[in-house]
């Protein structure tokens, strides 16, 4: 499995993003000529100037080239990235992702996740989304059943923590059971399924009697559907998760990324 950070393969939004093309058909070319079984590209919608039928190229092209999965991500401001320009507003960012759904349909993607669209019989890549995963470099985060990792930012401090035999790991988020099986709500409900079997199996636990309020407000709503499996997101609620997403994703990244790429060992850092 490989994933490739194209972005767009048009001129004008790479250069809105402030970044240069840099030979990226001829990357994902080499990629599929190597026989990685999963590619994945990860293009980002709501650029400045962009337009519908430009983010439709950039799709179609993907898997043109030989992607069997594209991971689709709003451009968010954030503000140590120090963007010349701002993203497209929500309004046009909502119709984009309703416009990838549709596309996905008209060329027999399949979708896996809120914002990845993949081929079908293809097998599914990700990262964030595993049950547990460890990180390795600079920044990388690692999740445990019980905590939360992440490592220091600095690359000279990374390297003498490495040659020392220490953890190079910066901040620890230790998890209660409420924040732990929150946390995978909020990864599953990115997925667009809650298993209520696989939830078991993790917490020894019930999903519908843990989240019963939750989840009866969200059908209520129509952003889930239940069956005898677990739920099902809707389409509508597959757009309120992403706007929250968004909101969540800024508060996090932002706050954590400013302070973390400017102190190598933080004490603490509170994110409300």
């Amino acid at each position: 499995m490989i994933s490739v950070g194209i972005q767009s393969f048009n001129k004008n939004c790479l250069e809105n993003l402030g970044r240069k093309e840099n030979n990226e058909v001829e990357k994902i070319k080499l990629i599929k000529e190597v026989g990685f079984e999963t590619i994945d590209v990860d293009l980002i919608f709501g650029i400045p100037g962009q337009s519908i039928e430009e983010l439709k190229k950039d799709v179609v092209l993907a898997f043109e080239l030989g992607a069997t999965q594209i991971s689709t991500y709003p451009f968010i401001d954030f503000s140590y990235a120090n963007n010349k320009r701002k993203p497209l507003s929500s309004k046009e960012k909502k119709k984009m992702l309703f416009e990838l759904v549709n596309l996905s349909k008209e060329i027999g993607l399949d979708r896996t996740s809120v914002c990845t669209f993949a081929r079908s019989n293809t097998e599914k890549y990700s990262s964030i989304t595993r049950e547990n995963f460890i990180g390795l470099g600079p920044g990388a985060a690692s999740l445990f059943d019980d905590k939360f990792r992440l490592n220091t930012f600095s690359v000279d401090e990374y390297i003498n923590a490495i040659s020392k035999n220490e953890f190079a790991c910066a901040l620890v988020l230790n998890f209660t059971k409420f924040s732990r099986t929150s946390y995978w709500l909020f990864w599953n409900v990115y997925n667009m399924n809650l298993d209520k079997e696989l939830y078991k199996n993790m917490f020894s636990s019930d999903l519908s009697k843990d989240y019963r309020l939750e989840l009866g407000i969200a059908k209520v709503m129509g952003l889930l559907k239940e069956d005898e499996a677990g739920y099902k997101v809707t389409t509508k609620g597959s757009y309120y998760f992403h706007a929250v997403e968004q909101i969540y994703t800024l508060q996090y990244i932002d706050k954590t990324w400013s302070i973390a790429r400017n102190n190598p060992w933080p004490n603490k850092i509170e994110l409300y």
